[in-house]
């Protein structure tokens, strides 16, 4: 069985395969620094849940945008496995080419996803990727990563808009019944949820045109499922894409 790590800056969303297929999967918070011991624990816990034990583990491997979390997990992965893990980023081999102009600076997060889409769909694709920020991977012809978008994430801009104004207040992340709000809520619902979507849509487009060709487009990510059914230009959801790509560069690379 192999573990894979995505450890993001909300979220970090772990999951078990076997030889095939993704068996389990668990998401919890993300803590600013989590010992070893920490760690040990939580994945314990999770292996617990699954009736599995950690020699049943052939490796771990780990796509992280936290550099502090990212020490921790690889030092329980040397412990439980005997084995440095697979620690994802643009040296190994891949599917995909990273064309950008800093390969370096490409998040472990999107090379997953790129190379995940690519196993999804022959290129050209997009990936959207909607966490702490929402993210687009661009893949042209050839399976190129070209690059592509990075804003803010649709909680990350809710969080802001409430902590800057003295009487708006949180909401739930659903799909409001009407564009024209009637009350607060309804109208920060209809601006974060719809707005959202619109965005995506629009974004998509102008990709479309520097292409030079419409492409197929995939969304994952905590809210993925929330904003891409209300996309007009999304073609998939898939909450696991990012693990499926730590699996494939687990595999590539054992």
């Amino acid at each position: 069985m192999i573990l894979a790590v995505d450890v993001g800056n909300t979220e970090t969303h772990i999951g078990l395969f076997g030889e095939n297929a993704l068996v389990r999967d668990w998401r919890f918070v993300t803590k600013p620094i989590r010992t070893v011991d920490e760690c040990a624990h939580a994945m314990a816990d999770l292996l617990e849940q699954a009736d599995a034990a950690r020699t049943d583990l052939e490796g771990i491997v780990i796509g992280s945008v936290v550099p502090a979390a990212t020490g921790s997990f690889a030092e329980v992965a040397l412990r439980w496995v005997g084995k440095n893990p697979l620690i994802v980023g643009p040296d190994l081999v891949m599917p995909v080419k990273i064309c950008t102009k800093v390969p370096e600076q490409v998040g472990a997060d999107r090379i997953a996803n790129a190379v995940a889409g690519c196993q999804w769909r022959e290129p050209p694709l997009v990936v959207v990727d909607l966490g702490t920020a929402t993210t687009f991977d661009v893949i042209a012809r050839g399976a190129r990563y070209l690059g592509g978008v990075i804003f803010p994430g649709v909680t990350t801009s809710l969080a802001e808009l409430v902590r800057r104004t003295a009487k708006l207040t949180g909401i739930e992340i659903c799909r409001p019944d009407r564009v024209i709000g009637t009350d607060t809520e309804e109208c920060m619902q209809s601006g974060i949820v719809l707005g959202s979507a619109d965005m995506i849509d629009g974004l998509l487009r102008r990709i479309w045109r520097e292409l030079g060709e419409e492409c197929p487009a995939i969304v994952t990510g905590g809210l993925g499922s929330s904003i891409a059914p209300l996309c007009s230009n999304v073609d998939e959801i898939d909450p696991h894409l990012t693990l499926k790509g730590l699996k494939i560069l687990f595999d590539l690379n054992r």
